[in-house]
């Protein structure tokens, strides 16, 4: 009963904010996860399915980015909560017409799929930023980001268990999985439902559609966010790797021999645990009252990645993005290897993406769909650039474009961050 003074109103609706992400996303990061190998898997049956795994998360990413312009004006039309559940429902929909493994279908799933995501991301920014103020953000980020990524833990738990063994999955396999990912998502749309208002609705939507626009699209011109720009494209070229091109070149690695499959989801749980951690971590170091920068975060986050990538670039043959390969890699393809590597880059994710929030938040209070949507933007639309990329450019090739914009993208978070430093410390001055 001691406890329960701390968890005021606002942190229980970032929870139950946090406990919908983490089902509706146990089962989208698996079917990302899975994307490559399960589109090659019914092409082997299906010689007429010829949709690429990599295109199709292009597309996907490609609408989702675009609509994103139009997600803040939607929820100030129709509200969060209703934006919450459209977008997960247009993500079970993705799932379920995957499932029926005909092209026309898949590509309305796809459609779908990407326009009801910007909803979905756009409405998750704006009702975190309504649940906290300036003494509480971090602590919400840090509370939902670690709840939300451990999605990548629970469904592929399942698919590492319905893929073991086997080196190619059977229709059989593949029909049950998304069918249960399915209806998964569908009980978190269920969750959505009952949300509960933010306490006093800190930041009211009082503005119309073509307004939000608008102020859209002023904020996106606005010097700081043009510099962090960068940084939001390397938030989408990391995630993309790590959730939908890392885990298949694993499984397309033949050295590692008959685990090959299975490590596909093991990577993508094992990406899920880094993540995780990394979000606990902040929530830990900030209670126990540690001084960091944000910054600083972000270098350790880069740090942490370029490690991966480096043991990625010796560890894995070049042409293992693309197909089966019996290519050898630098070294002996390690499967401990491997797996660290997918642990260190979830690890970074979480430094980004916990930081990333705190100060668009103190950048711009006000506009917390609007930037959530401008972040979201630019990342979805490098995701769906990489993907396609991912078609035609060496899994080395990767690495190192990864990384140097990674080394951009820390450069010019730190920048802005220290730049809203200043602002800050003069406000308090004159106060």
């Amino acid at each position: 009963m001691m406890l329960l003074p701390s968890f005021d109103r606002s942190l229980l609706n970032v929870i139950h904010l946090g406990l919908g992400f983490l089902i509706l996303f146990s089962a989208d990061f698996t079917i990302t996860n899975m994307q490559k190998t399960i589109n090659a898997s019914i092409h082997e049956d299906k010689p007429e399915y010829d949709i690429d795994g990599y295109v199709s998360l292009c597309l996907l990413y490609g609408l989702y980015g675009i609509t994103l312009w139009l997600a803040p004006s939607f929820i100030a039309v129709i509200g969060y909560k209703l934006s919450l559940i459209i977008g997960g429902a247009s993500l079970a929909i993705f799932m379920f017409t995957l499932a029926l493994e005909k092209v026309w279908t898949a590509y309305i799933g796809i459609v779908l799929g990407g326009i009801g995501g910007s909803f979905l991301w756009a409405a998750e920014g704006h009702y975190l930023v309504l649940n906290s103020d300036e003494k509480t953000m971090s602590r919400n980020i840090g509370v939902f980001w670690a709840i939300y990524s451990a999605s990548m833990i629970s469904g592929n738990i399942f698919a590492a268990t319905e893929f073991a063994g086997k080196i190619h999955i059977d229709q059989e396999t593949r029909l049950r999985l998304l069918l249960i990912m399915g209806t998964v998502a569908l009980v978190a749309v269920l969750l959505f439902a009952f949300l509960s208002k933010p306490p006093g609705q800190r930041v009211p939507l009082t503005e119309g559609p073509v307004e939000a626009l608008r102020k859209t699209w002023r904020l996106f011109c606005t010097k700081d966010m043009m510099v962090l720009l960068i940084t939001f494209v390397y938030g989408g070229l990391q995630q993309s790797f790590g959730t939908g091109v890392y885990g298949p070149s694993i499984g397309f690695t033949r050295e590692f021999g008959i685990h090959a499959k299975k490590l596909v989801p093991i990577c993508g749980l094992i990406n899920g645990l880094g993540d995780s951690l990394g979000g606990v971590s902040y929530l830990i170091i900030d209670r126990a009252g540690i001084k960091y920068t944000r910054r600083h975060a972000i270098i350790a986050g880069l740090v942490i990645q370029t490690i991966a990538y480096v043991s990625i670039y010796i560890n894995l043959p070049n042409s293992a993005v693309f197909r089966e390969t019996d290519e050898k890699a630098i070294i002996p393809s390690q499967i401990w290897l491997a797996l660290i590597c997918s642990f260190l880059i979830g690890m970074g994710d979480s430094c980004l993406n916990t930081q990333i929030f705190p100060l668009l938040r103190d950048l711009h209070p006000e506009y917390s769909a609007h930037t959530s949507a401008l972040y979201k933007f630019s990342k979805s639309m490098s995701m769906a650039v990489f993907f396609f990329c991912s078609s035609y450019l060496g899994l080395h090739l990767q690495l190192i474009i990864m990384f140097l914009f990674g080394v951009a993208g820390a450069i010019g978070f730190s920048y802005v961050d220290i730049r809203n430093s200043r602002k800050t410390t003069e406000n308090i001055s004159i106060k």
